[in-house]
């Protein structure tokens, strides 16, 4: 099998997931090397710690090569404005942190907007315990969703609470709280 070579060492086997995010420009590849190992390659139009890389348009450049594995319109429409990328290996899960997600409201969900698959049902660990994958869709490696009571979700989603009022009410009670207990 031919792989599509992204860095010295790594080199895309088989993709698993591959989508743009909810919330920003960025896009995400979630793959398997030849070793087995699973990856994240981020691509985006802003810096992060996973996406820091400038993405170039030399002979390095990917773009091509991406589109030509992936065929998704998401990817072939935002990657001419990518400007950084990186990749993060994934590392494995603990079992018991990822069952005591079950039953609770994914706040992550929430603030982004989605209004669908809010309670996570279920979790499975795949490829080595180095994938989550929750409700049977979605897949993440090295993060566990933000989780709240259920009822606080659904309440957040139907008074469309936006990740920016939900952490901005929190600074500011944050902040509040500290004033008072410094005036103590």
């Amino acid at each position: 099998m031919e792989y599509t070579k992204l860095t010295d060492g790594i080199e895309i086997k088989e993709v698993l997931q591959s989508k743009k995010s909810n919330t920003t420009e960025s896009y995400y590849i979630l793959f398997k090397d030849e070793n087995g190992d699973a990856y994240q390659l981020a691509l985006s139009d802003h810096y992060a710690d996973n996406h820091w890389i400038p993405f170039t348009d030399d002979e390095d450049d990917l773009s091509d090569e991406l589109t030509d594995i992936i065929n998704d319109d998401d990817l072939a429409d935002c990657i001419t404005s990518l400007e950084y990328y990186g990749f993060s290996k994934a590392k494995k899960y603990d079992e018991k942190e990822v069952n005591e997600l079950i039953g609770k409201g994914n706040l992550d969900k929430a603030l982004s907007g989605e209004t669908y698959d809010l309670k996570i049902e279920t979790t499975e660990l795949t490829e080595n315990d180095q994938v989550l994958k929750i409700n049977d869709s979605d897949l993440m490696i090295n993060y566990l969703p933000k989780t709240e009571d259920i009822n606080l979700v659904n309440e957040l989603v139907e008074n469309e609470v936006t990740a920016k009022d939900f952490y901005q009410k929190n600074e500011n009670f944050l902040i509040a709280q500290a004033n008072f207990l410094g005036e103590k």
